[in-house]
């Protein structure tokens, strides 16, 4: 058994009725302008929203500014001006009331944006795809700036998706899963083309060669997935303190150097529609190509993915 299939086959599957999902919005935001919100600007956000209760996360394990009110966290994606907000794990059973709860934080955000002069973009694309708002005072941004390059990182800030991360019962049902949400993204043109020709500029104008597959649909059988991942390059790798960086010399594909690469690191530079993650010592898969909408939307577009499970 490899590194890479016994990373995924070992992990620990749940029951049924022990199944969490956990949910993360991003929400792209704008000036009274109408354009992305400057670094000035998503600090004042934040700044209201603390005046508003919510505090800074304290975990050693954030890097870059990071708020919480009770067990959801809000946090600079990629830009100044795209904030995700991110759930808690909970039981499936309660997901009704997870969204609830998610779309009162969404509604404590908007409050706070619209005190400083900043609206929220109910939509995947806020129409700015060459507007330069990266956060070089955040640690995630500035190491990828150095990894891709300023001028291709910078699109990325300005498309946004909803994600969805479910616990398996088995990696069988885990494929299972991908296939049918793979059908359910062909219904719906999901994602849609602004979304998937920002990542083609994105690879397009990055220094790392990406290869086009990296984003888009995944195998639903498992060996094809291990092929398509140990195809890829390793573009940044992590010590055992922590720190993100960046191999030296040309870069390698990761069934060259497998036992060698920080494993979940790897994982995390595969952003296919539908990816397995083990999270602590649970296989999930996470769920990535909902585009971000209206809120009342949200309880629908999950309830979609969610179907796929029946």
């Amino acid at each position: 058994m490899t590194e890479l299939a016994s990373h995924f086959e070992t992990a620990k599957t749940v029951e049924p009725r022990d199944r969490r999902l956990g949910i993360e919005v991003e929400t792209l935001f704008l000036g009274d302008d109408d354009h992305p919100l400057t670094c000035e600007k998503a600090d004042a956000v934040f700044t209201e929203l603390e005046r508003r209760g919510w505090k800074p996360n304290e975990d050693e394990k954030s890097r870059g500014r990071e708020l919480r009110r009770g067990d959801f966290s809000l946090k600079p994606e990629v830009g100044a001006g795209n904030l995700e907000l991110i759930s808690p794990p909970r039981f499936i059973r309660e997901r009704d009331a997870l969204v609830d709860d998610l779309l009162a934080r969404l509604d404590d955000v908007y409050a706070a944006a619209a005190e400083v002069g900043a609206r929220p973009v109910f939509g995947e694309y806020d129409g700015h795809r060459d507007v330069d708002n990266i956060l070089l005072d955040n640690e995630r941004d500035r190491r990828w700036t150095q990894v891709d390059g300023r001028d291709a990182l910078k699109v990325l800030g300005h498309i946004a998706s909803v994600h969805v991360t479910l616990d398996l019962c088995s990696l069988d049902e885990g494929f299972a899963l991908i296939g049918a949400l793979n059908e359910l993204a062909r219904e719906r043109g999901w994602p849609p083309e602004s979304v998937t020709s920002t990542w083609e500029h994105y690879f397009e104008r990055s220094r790392c060669e990406y290869a086009p597959n990296r984003f888009g649909e995944a195998p639903d059988n498992f060996e094809a997935y291990l092929e398509l991942l140990r195809s890829f390059k390793v573009v940044v790798d992590r010590t055992s303190d922590g720190e993100l960086t960046v191999p030296e010399g040309d870069l390698r594909r990761f069934g060259d150097v497998e036992s060698d690469v920080h494993l979940p690191t790897f994982l995390g530079t595969v952003w296919l529609n539908t990816r397995l993650r083990r999270i602590g010592d649970t296989l999930a898969l996470e769920v990535r190509f909902i585009p971000r909408s209206t809120d009342a939307a949200l309880r629908e577009d999950i309830g979609a993915v969610l179907r796929c499970l029946e």
